[in-house]
């Protein structure tokens, strides 16, 4: 109401790479023991969650309505569920993008009031927490400063390109071409400061990123490699060591995780004794 309504601070809209605008919510009954990750899985508009908890499965799908109906989407979902639906579906709508002017005056919006990412990384919370961080660094102790507001504005603004290039990286590199959405995804030009990290990466197996990205070269390799992109080349320290003195050291480590492995209990073992 203030940010936009009052002061007119303008938003981004991010639709023309991230089309995703819906998702319908809806728990249902646990199946089985739980695994211990989160699983998202593409979907011909989009993409479905499966999130174990310990007495139920909450269950989603994010959707881009210019694709698909409302009611195709929960017809979709329902029928996908791994168990018994516990609830009516939710309803949720959004605009990928963020406010065009995040600290206006006397006013700083933060979490949802600032933007949304769709929820591909659950990073929400995360955006808020360096929000208040950064706000509190910032902070004056009186009157009000626009090159501090300036400041403010610039860094969250690129702490969340960063993070929006990584969730765009996703579906850019995801290789679909089955349905009008994922076609329309793959005719779609990806934002420049992305493109070059494809194009490194590509060119020479070196990951950009910048100190402090929650993001880093780990999670880069899962998704770039994971999505099929392929280095050409790599850095030249990998030359240091004989491929025998690697292969050694990798068995090592592969059996140092087997060990450690061994040791820890089932994962609904641990759920049940953090209820105790």
């Amino acid at each position: 109401m203030l940010i936009e309504g009052a002061l007119k601070s303008g938003y981004v809209d991010w639709r023309h790479w991230l089309p995703c605008d819906s998702a319908v919510a809806m728990p249902s009954e646990r199946q089985g023991d739980p695994p211990p990750f989160t699983r998202s899985t593409a979907r011909e508009a989009g993409w479905q969650w499966r999130i174990p908890l310990q007495h139920r499965d909450g269950n989603g799908y994010v959707y881009s309505s210019a694709h698909l109906g409302h009611d195709d989407a929960v017809a979709n979902l329902t029928e996908r569920l791994p168990g018994k639906a516990l609830a009516d579906p939710n309803r949720l709508r959004f605009v990928a993008g963020h406010r065009r002017v995040i600290w206006n005056r006397n006013c700083v919006a933060i979490g949802l009031a600032g933007g949304f990412l769709e929820p591909l990384e659950s990073t929400s919370i995360h955006l808020i927490q360096t929000a208040i961080i950064r706000l509190l660094a910032l902070l004056p102790r009186d009157g009000f400063d626009p090159g501090v507001a300036a400041r403010f504005n610039r860094e969250t603004i690129n702490e969340v390109e960063r993070i929006r290039d990584f969730v765009i990286a996703h579906y850019a590199l995801a290789g679909r071409d089955d349905t009008d959405f994922w076609r329309d995804i793959a005719a779609a030009p990806i934002p420049d400061s992305l493109a070059e990290r494809i194009a490194v990466f590509r060119a020479t197996g070196n990951i950009l990123f910048e100190p402090g990205d929650l993001f880093g070269p780990t999670n880069w390799y899962c998704v770039l490699a994971g999505q099929g992109a392929r280095a050409l080349s790599w850095h030249p320290i990998a030359d240091g060591l004989a491929p025998e003195e690697l292969a050694r050291r990798l068995a090592t480590l592969r059996g140092r995780v087997a060990e450690q492995l061994a040791e820890l209990p089932p994962h609904t073992a641990y759920l049940a004794s953090l209820a105790r």
